[in-house]
């Protein structure tokens, strides 16, 4: 999807940040390039930096998804990025996988 439509999903679903799935706390809605290539250089600047905004910028033209982030602290303490699709995330919490 254009980076515009992701913009408006995430905002849509500002409301899951800090709820809990199967233990893991929804810390941040981030966009993030579909090539798995480009995520890896994306996930590469946004670990650096934790600025999901200026992370996604080189890739503002190219195909983006929402994702979600759990437990961000993880990322400094262990070097652990947790993510996955914010279709996957709300396919589970429909499926009662929370706490």
């Amino acid at each position: 999807m254009r980076i515009e439509d992701a913009s408006k999903k995430l905002k849509f679903h500002n409301d899951l940040l800090g709820r809990s799935l199967s233990g893991a706390s929804i810390d941040e809605l981030i966009i993030a390039p579909t090539d798995m290539d480009l995520r890896q250089q994306f996930e590469k600047m946004y670990v650096s930096s934790l600025d999901a905004q200026m992370a996604i910028k080189p890739f503002v033209a190219e195909d983006v998804d929402v994702w979600v982030v759990f437990d961000k602290k993880r990322i400094h303490e262990q070097g652990v990025l947790i993510s996955t699709s914010l279709d996957k995330t709300l396919k589970m919490l429909s499926n009662g996988n929370y706490i």
